[in-house]
């Protein structure tokens, strides 16, 4: 009995509660960012700036490259390497995305919410500085 309480309580069983709706094996959809909220999946993006099919291909292909570069960051022991390529990474994805999207599509992406609450443009976005204390 006590093995089952230890059971019952420990991460590792709690990990495996996934979504069960879901066929084994089902291949999930790229998302990027991190595990917080306002992850950026196609979907997301679809959603924010209406693809066409044409698009979905290659923001879909952007999307695992960014993924890809996110993981090999979070693998760096360093912080500040880290964070740099965190930010290459970013800033990557949101130059192959002006280059798939259209300008005004581009426009309304960049206004999506990003993994840690960040937005890019606008006050306070790609150096806007809109974060920094009042004096």
């Amino acid at each position: 009995m006590a093995a089952t309480a230890v059971l019952a309580v420990s991460p590792a069983v709690r990990a495996q509660t996934a979504d069960t709706n879901k066929p084994a094996g089902e291949a999930q959809p790229p998302r990027a960012g991190g595990g917080r909220g306002g992850m950026l999946t196609i979907e997301a993006i679809d959603k924010a700036v209406t693809l066409t099919e044409a698009e979905k291909p290659k923001v879909k292909t952007a999307l695992e490259e960014f993924t890809k570069a996110q993981t090999e960051a979070r693998a760096a022991t360093d912080q500040t390497e880290q964070r740099a390529k965190r930010t290459a990474a970013r800033e990557a994805l949101d130059k192959k995305m002006k280059e798939i999207l259209t300008p005004d599509q581009f426009t309304k992406y960049q206004a999506m919410p990003r993994p840690g609450g960040q937005r890019r443009g606008g006050a306070g976005g790609a150096g806007g500085g809109g974060n920094a204390p009042a004096q």
